[in-house]
């Protein structure tokens, strides 16, 4: 059944607002919920609200993962780059390992700043709080230098030596050696006794000479191609 309205109590007399507080509320004979006079004043003042306290060792782990995120296609790139036989022969392994050890600096350089941070706080942890902030703040910038600084020197090696393929083999030391490499392979190919053979390696002659032959093997295997700057026999 409904509940029904007390209404038994007095209204408000002349000159009297039920604002003032001089008339009683109205409440509901039945109902589940109590009345304002039940609950009393207090219990609708609202406690302060209590800070919320952050691990300090969240601090560090949490930066630590932002940071890994940042330096996750550059690693990837340079450990591609470290696989690739074109890269690993005209570049060298220097640039991608000094990116991967760039990037790994940087994360280990954060977490040591915030944990001499963390191990030598002793304000409030709004100002902890700051102090790792700027950590975090100067460790993202230092990425980024160090980022564009390996991007920059890995574009002027790609130019130089696309300028130096470019211009030919007698242009580029390296590209002259490994002409004169191929031209001694396809000789001891175009023999008799080693046409039949699978590989110019199991022909009388072939000595390994690294990293020459090895790209040389690369470029058969991965690019299906043979030889190295050849040049067509002029016409009649």
């Amino acid at each position: 059944s409904l509940p029904r309205y007390d209404d038994s109590r007095p209204g408000p007399g002349p000159g009297q607002s039920p604002a003032l507080g001089i008339v009683p509320p109205l409440t509901i004979q039945g109902s589940p919920f109590p009345s304002w006079t039940q609950l009393g004043s207090t219990d609708f003042v609202q406690s302060p609200l209590k800070p919320v306290v952050v691990p300090r060792i969240a601090f560090v782990g949490m930066g630590i993962v932002f940071l890994v995120l940042l330096c996750l296609v550059p690693m990837l790139n340079a450990v591609r780059l470290l696989q690739d036989p074109s890269s690993m022969f005209w570049l060298g392994p220097d640039l991608p390992m000094t990116l991967l050890w760039r990037c790994a600096a940087v994360i280990a350089l954060y977490a040591i700043a915030v944990c001499f941070c963390l191990a030598c706080a002793s304000g409030p942890q709004a100002k902890v709080e700051q102090h790792v902030m700027f950590v975090a703040n100067a460790s993202i910038v230092l990425l980024g230098m160090a980022l564009i600084l390996s991007s920059v020197a890995l574009s002027r090696q790609s130019m130089d030596t696309y300028l130096g393929l470019m211009r030919g083999c007698d242009h580029s030391l390296k590209a002259h050696r490994l002409h004169e490499y191929a031209q001694v392979l396809a000789n001891i190919r175009t023999s008799r006794h080693c046409a039949p053979l699978y590989s110019v390696e199991e022909c009388e002659g072939f000595e390994a000479a690294p990293p020459y032959t090895d790209y040389l093997k690369a470029l058969e295997s991965d690019l299906h191609c043979a030889g190295f700057c050849y040049a067509a026999p002029p016409g009649p």
